[in-house]
Parts: C-alpha cells; structure tokens; sequence
C-alpha cells in the first residue's frame, strides 16, 4: 500500500498594530482687545457764598492774604490681570471597530489517478477525476 499526504494552503488573518499617523495638540497664546466702560469719578471745587448779617468786629481779625491747599481726588481706571483657569481639555484616543475584507491566492495540491491498463470496475477507468 502507498500513502500520499494531500496539503493544501489555509488562510490565517489576524491584525498587527501600526502607527497609522500622529496628532499634535499645540496651546497658543492669543491677543484680543477688549474693551470696558466703566463710571470714574472726581473732585471739583465749588464755591459756595453766604453772607454774614449782622457781623461783629473783631480787633482780633486783621486783613492779610492768606492761602489754603485743597487737595482734589479723581478715580483712574486701573487695569490688573490674572490668569484663571477656564476650561480642562481630555485628549484621549478611542478605537473604533471597522471591517475590511482581505483577498490572497491558496494553493491546494490534487491528486490524480490514472490506470494504465483496460480493466473495468467501480471506480477503474475513471481518469483525471480529481479527489478532494
């Protein structure tokens, strides 16, 4: 008796990990103009007169000149900055599941009987038929 070992070719597909591309995430400073009204005040003199009626002399009280210093106040807008944090940015990666359908050639050996004289039988004569 002779035995013959029929191989063929199978098809194993699996997935390997690749760098498919890169993102960069880049913080920049930007500078807008902003600007806000807001109400100031000041000081202004104002001279009120009152007459004295009535008025008694005073050998006290001499003419002279004299001054005084008023000192005025105004408000200035006064401009502080600081920095606050606004907003927490997560960058994370998320797969996603695709399909892709993949093709390859398979290669299967065959095998062939054929007899060379003129017997007949149940499966005698049966040339080229190929077995699985």
């Amino acid at each position: 008796m002779t035995e013959i070992t029929r191989s063929e070719e199978q098809m194993r597909i699996g997935t390997e990990r690749h760098e498919a591309g890169r993102v960069r995430v880049h913080k920049y400073v930007e500078t807008e103009m902003v600007e806000r009204t807001i109400p100031v005040s000041h000081e202004e003199v104002r001279i009120d007169r009152e007459p004295i009626v009535g008025g008694e002399p005073n050998p006290q009280v001499s003419l002279a000149e004299d001054d005084h210093e008023i000192i005025l106040y105004e408000e200035r807008p006064v401009i502080a900055k600081e920095t606050i944090p606004v907003e927490r940015i997560h960058v994370r990666t998320e797969e996603v599941q695709d399909e892709q359908t993949v093709r390859g050639e398979l290669r299967k050996e065959r095998i062939e009987v054929t007899r060379d004289d003129d017997v007949r039988g149940e499966d005698r004569g049966k040339r080229g038929r190929p077995s699985t």
